[in-house]
């Protein structure tokens, strides 16, 4: 019942409040009677959200389902193009939502630690690696210094100059 006005106000009500929010979404991709025109709005949308990250599904054939009898069902090929477009434009937002934290401060759940190194994600759900070896289930506050391997990399705030 909403349309994509509604969905992106929404939206940017809730970045308003909370400017660094992840927000992500599922797409499905090739269900029938898409076309290629509805898949380009679908990809200029989700530009348009700037999504965090996209978990991309092609559609599949479900036995006795309305959809199973509706025509004009898209091949399967094409359902695997339109399902790596959207993991290419996925991997794009991500890179340009993980960066935009460089230089800020975030909270993050040591998960774990080996070589030196303490693992683990941020409020945000950012994959974070701290450059020193600390205590594991603990949060602790950390800057973000760069981004490497999709993972963005941290010093404990206590060690950094801002």
């Amino acid at each position: 019942p909403y349309s994509c006005e509604y969905f992106e106000k929404r939206i940017q009500q809730i970045r308003n409040i909370i400017p660094d929010i992840s927000i992500s979404t599922d797409v499905i991709v090739g269900f029938p009677n898409e076309t290629v025109e509805d898949f380009e709005i679908t990809c200029s949308f989700i530009k348009l959200i700037n999504f965090s990250f996209i978990h991309c599904f092609p559609y599949s054939v479900k036995t006795n389902t309305k959809a199973e009898t509706m025509d004009n069902h898209v091949s399967a090929l094409e359902k695997k193009v339109r399902a790596k477009k959207i993991a290419e434009l996925s991997d794009q937002l991500n890179y340009c939502y993980q960066t935009s934290f460089i230089s800020k401060e975030v909270k993050v759940l040591i998960e774990t630690c080996l070589d030196g190194k303490s693992f683990g994600h941020s409020s945000e759900y950012l994959p974070i690696t701290i450059e020193q070896e600390l205590i594991p289930n603990e949060v602790v506050s950390v800057v973000c210094t760069h981004y490497v391997n999709n993972n963005l990399v941290a010093k404990e705030k206590k060690d950094v100059t801002i």
